[in-house]
């Protein structure tokens, strides 16, 4: 929800800067403008604390099978790491090539550095996500993509 406030705002932001830059409707397009912006920074910053980091700790507390597929996270860790990138090998049961912030996803998600995070190999692989590649990958984007996001926690449980 906090996602289509910013986007109705900076719309709305944007109509009245048309207006403006065609010296049209003035008056309403400056309101336009002022609005837009305000509201759109402000549900801008509500977007990683509270709503994002509510988000991730519900993953984390009614799906963890797929915090840890969203997180590539193979074993189960105290002190887990919060994967930057990497590319999941599901076979293999890793991560390669992974850049890793040490026991940040521990601290995100349970606000101690060093916090149990169960990863996949504490879940029978029936209850993995379908498509662990897929959700690793398209999360990252997300996260990756996200305006507000310097790992806004938001999305990561431990998030943008």
């Amino acid at each position: 929800m906090a996602g289509s406030v910013v986007t109705a705002s900076f719309v709305v932001a944007s109509i009245g800067a048309f207006y403006l830059l065609h010296g049209k409707h003035e008056k309403y397009a400056s309101t336009f403008v002022k609005v837009g912006v305000i509201a759109g920074l402000l549900s801008s910053l509500v977007m990683p604390f509270p709503t994002g980091d509510g988000q991730g700790k519900n993953i984390a507390h009614f799906q963890p099978a797929t915090l840890a597929a969203m997180e590539g996270l193979f074993e189960t860790v105290e002190g887990a790491p919060l994967a930057i990138i990497g590319q999941p090998d599901v076979t293999q049961k890793r991560l390669d090539n992974p850049l890793l912030v040490p026991r940040m996803l521990s601290f995100l998600t349970y606000q101690r550095w060093m916090a149990e995070v169960k990863g996949l190999d504490a879940f029978p692989e029936d209850q993995w996500p379908d498509d662990i590649p897929l959700l690793y990958y398209s999360y990252h984007i997300m996260v990756g993509w996200e305006p507000s996001s310097l790992r806004s926690w938001r999305s990561r449980p431990g998030s943008s």
